[in-house]
Protein backbone atom coordinates (compact mmCIF):
# COMPACT_ATOMS: atom_id res chain seq x y z
CA UNK A 1 0.00 0.00 0.00
CA UNK A 2 3.03 2.21 0.78
CA UNK A 3 4.57 1.39 -2.30
CA UNK A 4 1.60 2.12 -4.31
CA UNK A 5 1.26 5.79 -2.87
CA UNK A 6 4.43 6.80 -3.61
CA UNK A 7 4.14 5.47 -7.01
CA UNK A 8 0.99 7.48 -7.30
CA UNK A 9 3.36 10.72 -5.97
CA UNK A 10 5.70 9.70 -8.43
CA UNK A 11 3.48 9.62 -11.52
CA UNK A 12 2.15 12.85 -10.56
CA UNK A 13 5.25 14.95 -10.00
CA UNK A 14 6.61 13.45 -13.27
CA UNK A 15 3.63 14.67 -15.66
CA UNK A 16 3.92 18.10 -12.95
CA UNK A 17 7.62 18.20 -14.39
CA UNK A 18 6.75 17.19 -17.64
CA UNK A 19 3.55 19.80 -18.37
CA UNK A 20 5.90 22.74 -16.96
CA UNK A 21 9.19 22.34 -19.53
CA UNK A 22 6.12 21.65 -21.82
CA UNK A 23 4.69 25.38 -21.23
CA UNK A 24 8.18 26.52 -21.31
CA UNK A 25 9.06 25.13 -24.09
CA UNK A 26 5.74 26.98 -26.06
CA UNK A 27 6.00 30.15 -24.59
CA UNK A 28 9.59 30.54 -26.29
CA UNK A 29 8.19 29.19 -29.50
CA UNK A 30 5.18 31.39 -29.14
CA UNK A 31 7.51 33.78 -28.54
CA UNK A 32 9.62 33.49 -31.79
CA UNK A 33 6.43 32.72 -34.01
CA UNK A 34 5.94 36.44 -34.68
CA UNK A 35 9.53 37.21 -35.47
CA UNK A 36 9.23 39.09 -39.21
CA UNK A 37 12.56 37.44 -40.61
CA UNK A 38 13.46 33.69 -41.40
CA UNK A 39 15.35 32.49 -38.16
CA UNK A 40 17.12 29.91 -39.98
CA UNK A 41 18.54 29.32 -43.43
CA UNK A 42 16.29 26.88 -44.83
CA UNK A 43 12.66 28.91 -43.69
CA UNK A 44 13.52 31.28 -46.75
CA UNK A 45 13.86 28.30 -48.86
CA UNK A 46 10.66 26.75 -47.83
CA UNK A 47 8.62 30.21 -48.02
CA UNK A 48 10.00 31.07 -51.15
CA UNK A 49 9.22 27.55 -52.91
CA UNK A 50 5.52 28.20 -51.39
CA UNK A 51 6.05 31.48 -53.21
CA UNK A 52 6.48 29.75 -56.55
CA UNK A 53 3.96 27.21 -56.09
CA UNK A 54 1.20 29.94 -55.80
CA UNK A 55 2.91 31.64 -58.78
CA UNK A 56 2.61 28.33 -60.93
CA UNK A 57 5.69 27.46 -60.83
CA UNK A 58 7.94 24.78 -59.73
CA UNK A 59 8.57 24.34 -56.27
CA UNK A 60 11.79 23.11 -57.87
CA UNK A 61 13.83 25.62 -59.72
CA UNK A 62 16.27 24.69 -62.51
CA UNK A 63 20.04 25.13 -61.72
CA UNK A 64 21.13 27.91 -63.62
CA UNK A 65 23.79 29.98 -63.09
CA UNK A 66 23.63 31.98 -59.74
CA UNK A 67 21.84 32.50 -57.55
CA UNK A 68 21.42 28.98 -56.39
CA UNK A 69 18.48 27.16 -54.77
CA UNK A 70 17.81 23.99 -53.32
CA UNK A 71 14.81 23.16 -52.32
CA UNK A 72 15.64 19.88 -50.07
CA UNK A 73 12.31 19.02 -48.68
CA UNK A 74 9.86 16.93 -50.83
CA UNK A 75 6.68 18.56 -52.15
CA UNK A 76 4.14 18.05 -48.98
CA UNK A 77 5.76 20.84 -47.01
CA UNK A 78 5.85 22.96 -49.63
CA UNK A 79 2.52 22.69 -50.44
CA UNK A 80 1.02 22.20 -47.48
CA UNK A 81 2.19 25.80 -46.59
CA UNK A 82 1.38 27.34 -50.35
CA UNK A 83 -2.40 27.89 -49.52
CA UNK A 84 -1.26 30.22 -46.35
CA UNK A 85 0.92 31.96 -47.98
CA UNK A 86 -1.42 32.18 -50.95
CA UNK A 87 -4.04 33.58 -48.14
CA UNK A 88 -1.72 36.00 -45.78
CA UNK A 89 1.03 36.24 -47.55
CA UNK A 90 4.99 35.67 -47.54
CA UNK A 91 5.04 35.88 -43.47
CA UNK A 92 6.65 33.13 -41.61
CA UNK A 93 3.94 33.15 -39.00
CA UNK A 94 1.06 31.42 -40.01
CA UNK A 95 3.80 28.27 -41.22
CA UNK A 96 5.26 28.51 -38.12
CA UNK A 97 2.48 27.69 -36.34
CA UNK A 98 1.60 24.96 -38.40
CA UNK A 99 4.63 23.36 -37.66
CA UNK A 100 4.65 23.79 -34.11
CA UNK A 101 1.09 21.92 -34.44
CA UNK A 102 2.70 18.89 -36.18
CA UNK A 103 4.83 18.87 -32.97
CA UNK A 104 1.76 19.22 -30.85
CA UNK A 105 0.70 16.22 -33.06
CA UNK A 106 3.69 13.88 -32.53
CA UNK A 107 3.67 14.55 -28.49
CA UNK A 108 0.12 13.27 -28.81
CA UNK A 109 0.83 10.23 -31.27
CA UNK A 110 3.70 8.89 -28.29
CA UNK A 111 0.58 9.26 -25.69
CA UNK A 112 -1.52 7.47 -28.30
CA UNK A 113 1.37 4.77 -28.38
CA UNK A 114 2.08 4.35 -24.98
CA UNK A 115 -1.77 4.10 -24.20
CA UNK A 116 -2.17 1.65 -26.63
CA UNK A 117 0.70 -0.45 -25.40
CA UNK A 118 -1.10 -0.56 -21.88
CA UNK A 119 1.15 2.80 -20.00
CA UNK A 120 -1.19 4.20 -17.68
CA UNK A 121 -2.24 8.04 -18.24
CA UNK A 122 -0.24 9.79 -16.33
CA UNK A 123 2.70 8.33 -17.70
CA UNK A 124 1.90 8.16 -21.46
CA UNK A 125 1.09 12.11 -21.30
CA UNK A 126 4.48 12.24 -19.30
CA UNK A 127 6.29 11.29 -21.80
CA UNK A 128 4.52 12.94 -24.43
CA UNK A 129 5.09 16.03 -23.03
CA UNK A 130 8.36 15.23 -22.17
CA UNK A 131 9.03 14.87 -25.67
CA UNK A 132 8.11 18.89 -26.30
CA UNK A 133 10.91 19.00 -23.77
CA UNK A 134 14.07 17.62 -25.19
CA UNK A 135 16.48 20.34 -26.54
CA UNK A 136 16.44 19.18 -30.49
CA UNK A 137 12.70 19.77 -29.95
CA UNK A 138 12.98 22.82 -28.13
CA UNK A 139 15.07 24.54 -30.89
CA UNK A 140 12.99 23.15 -33.83
CA UNK A 141 9.25 23.40 -32.95
CA UNK A 142 9.10 27.38 -33.75
CA UNK A 143 11.01 27.13 -37.20
CA UNK A 144 9.49 26.66 -40.34
CA UNK A 145 11.12 23.28 -40.94
CA UNK A 146 10.05 19.84 -41.83
CA UNK A 147 12.73 18.00 -39.13
CA UNK A 148 10.36 17.51 -36.37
Amino acid sequence: MKNQKLLEISEWAFLTTAALGCLMTLRVAIYQFAVPYQLNYEEGNILNAAVRIIQGANPYPAIQPPVYVFNTYGPLVYYLIAPLVKHFGPVFLYPRVVVCIAGLIIAALIVVLLRKTGVSLKLSLSFGLLYLTMPVVQSWVFLLRVDL
